[in-house]
């Protein structure tokens, strides 16, 4: 099609002219060659900001040179960086001079590299390598059952060592805790529950705590709260009623007055006592049960403890 040479408007143009950076002064001191294919760090930016959160896990599964982990770490993301060449990911750690990267497997034999410090990151799909650093095929099948929210049964475990279970079960938090992030803010719009702001300051808070008996995942289990509010929400200093409400523990607001800790409580209780900004959609909306059950494990005045 002729478009009279116009510049589609889903293409990034963003020009590569890195020449003296941390990375390529950190190659040629240790003498390693550098990536030929580098990309500019705009690329990944772009999409890190789109699809991304701080806090968000990025994996980079091709990292080359780790552009991508040099971009997710100033933008406050996590991230997994994987090559298969040992004398790139050397030359990636000038990237980052004030931390070192580390292994998928603590408990694989350590790649030495010039100088740095840093371990090798190796894809989990390349099966002969996982063989060769652990000889336990079987982790790799039980990383993508956690990545995919499946139940890792003991069964399933029975041939992993302690640091392997350790392994597995971080995986496997970490993804439940960004799928039921994910739900939930959605769910509320991105918008705290209290104050009705987004911002992108939001948390996905567990109305019954993670550590009490029966708590689930479930959206419905969930509120999204502004910092502030989830931790006076965890804390129970506030509590949500049957009704909806969000409402101050008097009790607790008391013990705070009586060591004189509670400065601001004026204007912290000024967005409280009415109903909370609630989902759309009436099937993701707080479960009642959970929140009598939230507000006796948090000794609720009223309740009994139970949790």
């Amino acid at each position: 099609m002729n478009n009279n040479a116009a510049i589609p408007p889903n293409l990034l143009a963003v020009p590569n002219t890195e020449s003296n950076s941390c990375y390529v002064r950190h190659c040629k001191k240790l003498g390693l060659s550098r990536h030929p294919a580098r990309f500019p760090s705009d690329v990944p930016e772009f999409f890190v900001r789109l699809l991304t959160d701080p806090e968000d896990m990025v994996l980079d599964p091709f990292a080359g040179s780790c552009v991508t982990g040099e971009v997710a770490n100033r933008l406050g993301r996590r991230w997994i960086c994987c090559d298969t060449s040992e004398e790139y990911l050397a030359g990636a750690v000038g990237r980052f001079p004030e931390r070192r990267s580390r292994t998928l497997f603590p408990d694989a034999p350590e790649t030495k590299l010039p100088a740095s410090g840093a371990y090798a990151i190796h894809h989990p799909s390349a099966i002969r390598e996982l063989h060769r650093q652990g000889g336990n095929a079987n982790m790799c099948v039980l990383l993508q059952k956690a990545s995919a929210l499946e139940d890792v049964t003991e069964r399933d475990m029975r041939t992993l060592g302690p640091k392997r279970r350790k392994i597995l079960a971080l995986v496997s938090r970490w993804m439940r805790a960004a799928s039921f992030r994910r739900q939930v803010l959605c769910a509320y719009d991105n918008r705290c529950a209290v104050t009705r702001m987004q911002l992108k300051l939001v948390d996905a808070a567990h109305i019954l705590p993670v550590h009490a008996e029966g708590a689930s995942d479930n959206v419905r289990n969930g509120i999204a709260l502004s910092p502030t509010y989830h931790r006076a929400f965890d804390d129970g200093l506030i509590y949500l009623d049957e009704n909806y409400v969000m409402r101050i523990n008097e009790e607790r607001e008391k013990r705070l007055a009586g060591i004189a800790l509670d400065g601001g409580i004026g204007r912290f209780k000024s967005v409280l006592g009415r109903a909370i900004h609630l989902p759309h959609d009436r099937r993701q909306r707080p479960d009642v049960s959970m929140i009598r059950r939230a507000n006796r494990c948090r000794l609720i005045s009223g309740t009994r403890r139970s949790c």
